[in-house]
């Protein structure tokens, strides 16, 4: 019987029941691993790749290297986890005009934080960018519901020196401020 009608056999119950062509195709093509749905999934990954390469490579060089960055290595894994587990909102619908402005904002961003070398920037791209894929491919709420991970991430991101130096020495002058004035209430001479 297969033979004639030049179709498969359902795979369920009965193998005497033939399966239309049409469905053969259409289940084929709602398959999650297709290559309608892979293609431009792999060709995102690839272009965001090549674009934020080299400040995700720093970026883990400096969270290894640097101690004052260290934290990073932990807040990213966790960020992640986060967004795995929280999943996927059902009810939040596409915003593809709205990631894609996002996305171009991110990439011009990235662009003049290239020419101009600055690393914060051009890490602050990278998380806008994936913003904008978020908004493109889930839209809105799903933005709203991973807005945890993507603070762990903006948090993992190093400050600029310049910012660092200019909190840290104030802060100094405070600490060394406390401790004379706890010495001296304790009649110790500073």
């Amino acid at each position: 019987m297969e033979a004639q009608t030049g179709v498969g056999t359902n795979p369920g119950f009965s193998p005497d029941v033939p399966i239309p062509a049409t469905d053969v195709r259409a289940a084929t093509r709602a398959t999650p691993y297709s290559v309608d749905r892979l293609l431009p999934l792999i060709a995102t990954a690839v272009a965001f790749g090549i674009l934020f390469a080299k400040p995700f490579t720093l970026l883990v060089q400096n969270w290894w290297t640097m101690p004052e960055a260290g934290h990073g290595l932990l807040l990213a894994p966790v960020a992640i986890w986060l967004a795995w587990r929280s999943g996927i909102d059902a009810t939040s619908k596409p915003a593809p005009i709205l990631g894609v402005a996002v996305l171009v904002f991110a990439v011009l961003l990235r662009t003049a934080s290239g020419l101009a070398a600055e690393l914060f920037t051009m890490r602050a791209s990278m998380v806008i960018a994936l913003a904008g894929l978020t908004l493109y491919q889930f839209g809105f709420r799903q933005l709203i519901r991973w807005w945890l991970p993507f603070a762990l991430v903006c948090l993992s991101i190093p400050l600029p020196e310049l910012v660092i130096q200019a909190l840290a020495l104030p802060l100094q002058f405070k600490a060394s401020q406390m401790g004379a004035a706890l010495l001296e209430m304790r009649h110790v001479p500073v």
